[in-house]
C-alpha cells in the first residue's frame, strides 16, 4: 500500500509540475480523447472528442479562439433570457465591468434587440460593473424558442469580441470548428 501511494504522489507532482510555464502539452482523457495545452495547442470540437457542457443546459457561444464561452438560457414563460460569461471550457465565471451589453436577433423578417443588464448577487459579492451574469427582458422571446442573432459588443478582460454571430438555441462552436478546418 505504501508503494501505491509514493507512485501516486510522484505522478502527482510530475503532473502538476509539466503543465506549468506555458509549454506545449497534452493530457489523456479517461474515454481516450486527447487534449492540449500551451500556446497554439488547443484543439476543441466533434472531430476530436472535446466538447464543452452547458452548466445551465443553455446555449454556449465561443468569444474568441477558446478564449471565452457564454452561456445564454431562455425562460419561454417569463421572456427573459439569462446569460453567464465564463472561461474558455465553460467551468469559472468570468467577471467583467460591462454594465450591459445588446444582442441582435432576427424574428419573424426583423431586427430585434436584447439588451443584457448586468444583474448583482449578493450571495457571491457580483455588482454591476463586476459580474459574470446578465439579465435581458423581451416580450417575443416568450414565442420564439430559435433564432439567429450576433453580440453586438463586449468588451472581457481587455478583449474586444464585435458583432459576433450565433444561431439560437444552437450556438457557435460548430461553425468556429468549421473556420478551422
Amino acid at each position: 500500500m505504501k508503494r501505491k501511494t509514493i507512485i501516486l504522489l510522484t505522478v502527482a507532482v510530475a503532473l502538476v509540475f509539466g503543465c506549468r510555464d506555458g509549454q506545449e502539452h497534452e493530457h489523456v482523457h479517461a474515454d481516450g480523447s486527447t487534449h492540449s495545452h500551451g500556446e497554439g495547442a488547443h484543439s476543441h470540437g466533434e472531430a476530436d472528442g472535446h466538447a464543452h457542457t452547458a452548466k445551465f443546459g443553455g446555449t454556449l457561444v465561443e468569444l474568441g479562439e477558446h478564449q471565452y464561452q457564454m452561456e445564454i438560457v431562455r425562460d419561454a414563460e417569463s421572456g427573459e433570457m439569462k446569460a453567464w460569461l465564463m472561461d474558455g471550457h465553460a467551468e469559472n465565471y468570468v467577471r467583467i465591468k460591462a454594465d450591459a451589453f445588446d444582442v441582435t436577433a432576427s424574428v419573424g423578417g426583423k431586427t430585434e434587440t436584447l439588451a443584457f443588464m448586468a444583474t448583482p448577487n449578493s450571495a457571491t459579492g457580483e455588482t454591476v460593473g463586476d459580474t459574470s451574469y446578465f439579465e435581458a427582458q423581451a416580450e417575443w422571446v416568450k414565442t420564439t424558442p430559435e433564432f439567429d442573432s450576433q453580440i453586438v459588443s463586449i468588451e472581457v478582460r481587455g478583449a474586444k469580441f464585435e458583432n459576433l454571430k450565433f444561431h439560437f438555441p444552437k450556438g457557435n462552436e460548430d461553425e468556429h470548428a468549421a473556420e478551422k478546418q
